[in-house]
């Protein structure tokens, strides 16, 4: 599963790029510091399976969001067009 890399809102003729690529180091890295000591603090107080839960979680959220990849919404109206693609 790849996450996605690429944004494109059109709104009309005038598009919006939006580089998803350079936001997956950041959440990465949040990832990487908050993960551990969420399970520390939830293995200190004695709640080992919501320390799992939260470890499954984390599965669950990536799985989500490499689901919008190749996403396509075109919404159509009367003067205007709105076209959303995740790529």
């Amino acid at each position: 599963m790849i996450p996605p890399s690429l944004l494109l809102i059109r709104i009309g003729r005038v598009p919006i790029v939006i580089p998803l690529l350079l936001l997956w180091p950041i959440a990465l890295a949040l990832l990487a510091v908050g993960l551990p000591v969420s399970l520390l603090l939830l293995l200190f107080t004695f709640r080992p399976r919501k320390a799992w839960l939260a470890l499954v979680a984390v599965g669950w959220i990536y799985a989500f969001f490499t689901a919008f990849r190749g996403l396509n919404i075109n919404v159509k109206g009367r003067n205007r067009w709105v076209q959303i693609k995740v790529l």
